[in-house]
């Protein structure tokens, strides 16, 4: 592991776990309505997922997935039994495509889909009579059903009484009664048999994972059941509202009474559970935190769904970690600007915006990024035929309304030997709503702004390959000092940090990115940070000592910059005090006679520039 010299702000270890509400964008989306979706959706229908299959579009530019959905009411639109939800993104063979924000279904989820027409030409191989749609406002088009606590949920609302409010509303915005296609209710199901007990209270063997990086849990019980049954987790894209399972291939051993789990990429902080093989699920455990989650490719390598009959292998579903790899010259990955994005012209200000992110993510984890000198008219995002980086805002209506942006990961793969398959990054494009009221600069945006800066740090960790997490602390500890990966961002906000759990994660990914050479590819080279004049000379011309510090510490300035502040940060990213630093003396003390012992952050800023440093206080 390289060492990690560069933090803006700590966020270590999460004490406790906390719920918001006032959410209003979740990545790269805002908030839609209930009655919004209804109104604008052709058809929509409570059902379950009970087959998916990926495939390229006609014109192989994207992989799409085809959901086939089993209706079992329908509140607006034809009374159709079968559906396809289509969705972007995918694996078909050893390519793969994530986009981020996207729907991402799972074979057995339940709930109310609100859909529009869906209109994609597929290729021969994809063809079916099923109606297809596509969902309204992204992941906000599936209200995913919690059943055992009563829920139906996206990523920004948490609907309660299923069967009860949550019906009620959905008829009084169509203004008419469901019809029932398949007779289904949204209840949990209990222990009926007087022969097996139910998973009793569980246990688990430590209290902080990380996601997607094969950390394992240990979970002690009773009563799980001699057959396999699933592992739960809190699911990171919508707050822990719901749960995703770990993959049977995820489940290292299942004993009566112990089961050892790798914590699957999508896990978010909070309670998980165990279910065995009859779905009857165990007592809720205590909080588990994820520190951070990598994003992970998972698919059936050896699976054949075009053959005829179609064909399984021997290699079940598998979660792969993924890296990144030299493509040009220098051992790295060159992105391109739009030419109107180069020239600054749509929304003044963002290209200095996107510069201010893009190198902080080089200078934390020495990624190869550089960006183009000249421009490139390619004006599409996520094709995969123009083998370009792309970052533009959108033409017209490419992006509906509620989507801030899209982020395309593009992967492709090898086997390694006769099961194992490597994984690695061959594309990256960002596009960005045009018709959003971005916020381009470096102070506060007003309340009806989207801080730019913050939404791109944020999209470009998913391009690093880190995933979503869900940060207890956020909007407790402020601008800056929360968790730029966390899964929802508000208007009018800024977070435009790093924390060290980021960096710790996205470090790792760098770690293996060039040390495997991996697919005939060459590894990537690290890259040295391109600081700013004034963060260089900061960085280079501040001392502090003694460190550990006991009474007190020095800050010695031997820059041409002006300080201004020196502000403490506990391990839980917490403000403990801002120093006053400002008056002209090149060498400053700062007194730490009421502050405990323990492990700091010191950020000493300037107007120009500002550096984090590590304090010991004994």
């Amino acid at each position: 592991m390289r060492k990690i010299t560069r933090f803006s702000v700590l966020c270590f270890m999460f004490l406790s776990f906390f719920a918001h509400n006032g959410l209003q964008a979740q990545a790269l989306m805002k908030r839609v309505s209930l009655q919004t979706q209804i109104e604008n959706s052709d058809l929509v229908v409570e059902g379950k997922v009970i087959a998916k299959k990926s495939t390229w579009d006609d014109a192989g530019k994207l992989i799409y997935t085809i959901n086939t959905v089993e209706v079992y009411k329908v509140f607006k639109g034809n009374a159709l039994s079968t559906v396809e939800v289509i969705t972007v993104g995918g694996t078909v063979g050893l390519n793969a495509l994530i986009a981020h924000p996207s729907l991402k279904l799972r074979k057995g989820d339940v709930g109310v889909f609100t859909l529009e027409n869906d209109n994609t030409s597929f290729s021969k191989t994809a063809y079916s009579k099923i109606k297809k749609f596509k969902p309204y406002g992204l992941s906000q088009g599936f209200y995913k059903y919690n059943i055992s606590e009563n829920l139906a949920v996206t990523p920004f609302v948490k609907k309660q009484n299923i069967t009860s409010d949550f019906y009620d509303e959905i008829k009084r915005l169509t203004k008419t009664n469901f019809t029932e296609l398949k007779a289904y209710s949204p209840v949990a199901k209990s222990a009926t048999s007087k022969v097996f007990m139910p998973p009793g209270a569980i246990t688990l063997n430590k209290t902080t994972v990380t996601a997607g990086t094969k950390d394992l849990l240990t979970i002690t019980g009773t009563d799980f059941g001699a057959t396999q049954g699933k592992v739960e987790f809190r699911d990171a894209d919508d707050g822990g509202s719901s749960f995703i399972e770990a993959l049977d291939s995820q489940v290292i051993d299942w004993t009566d009474t112990q089961i050892i789990v790798e914590v699957p990429s999508g896990a978010g902080t909070g309670t998980i559970r165990v279910k065995d093989s009859n779905g009857i699920a165990s007592p809720l455990s205590s909080v588990l935190t994820v520190l951070y989650s990598e994003i992970n490719v998972e698919t059936d390598p050896d699976d054949r769904p075009d053959d005829e009959p179609p064909t399984n292998g021997p290699i079940p579903e598998t979660a792969y970690q993924l890296q990144h790899v030299g493509q040009n010259a220098g051992g790295g990955m060159t992105w391109r600007m739009q030419t109107d994005f180069f020239n600054d012209t749509e929304f003044p200000g963002a290209k200095d915006a996107f510069m201010r992110s893009f190198n902080k993510w080089v200078c934390e984890t020495g990624i190869n990024w550089t960006v183009g000198a000249t421009p490139t008219t390619k004006d599409s995002a996520g094709d995969n035929t123009d083998a370009t980086n792309i970052i533009r805002f959108d033409n017209g209506a490419e992006l509906n309304a509620n989507t801030l942006g899209i982020c395309y990961s593009w992967f492709s793969g090898c086997f390694s030997g006769r099961s194992d398959v490597d994984w690695f990054v061959t594309e990256l494009d960002i596009v960005f709503n045009d018709d959003v009221n971005w916020y381009t600069g470096t102070g506060t945006p007003a309340s009806n702004q989207y801080d730019l800066e913050s939404v791109m740090l944020h999209e470009l960790g998913h391009a690093h390959q880190l995933g979503h997490i869900i940060d207890p602390n956020n909007n407790n500890v402020g601008n800056d000092a929360e968790d730029v990966m966390h899964y929802a961002f508000t208007n009018g906000e800024t977070q435009r940090a790093i924390t060290v759990n980021n960096s710790t994660a996205a470090n790792g990914i760098q770690d293996r990115s060039t040390s495997n050479n991996v697919c005939s590819t060459f590894p990537m080279v690290d890259l040295a940070c391109p600081l700013s004049d004034n963060d260089a000379v900061l960085e280079s011309g501040i001392n502090i000592y003694p460190n550990p510090a006991k009474e007190e510490f020095f800050i010695k300035n031997n820059s041409y910059l002006t300080l201004k502040t020196a502000t403490l940060f506990d391990l839980s990213g917490r403000n403990i005090i801002e120093y006053d630093i400002s008056e002209g003396s090149k060498l400053k003390t700062i007194n730490l006679s009421k502050i405990s012992s323990g492990v700091y952050f010191i950020k000493i800023a300037s107007d120009e520039a500002a550096i984090t440093r590590k304090l010991v206080i004994e």
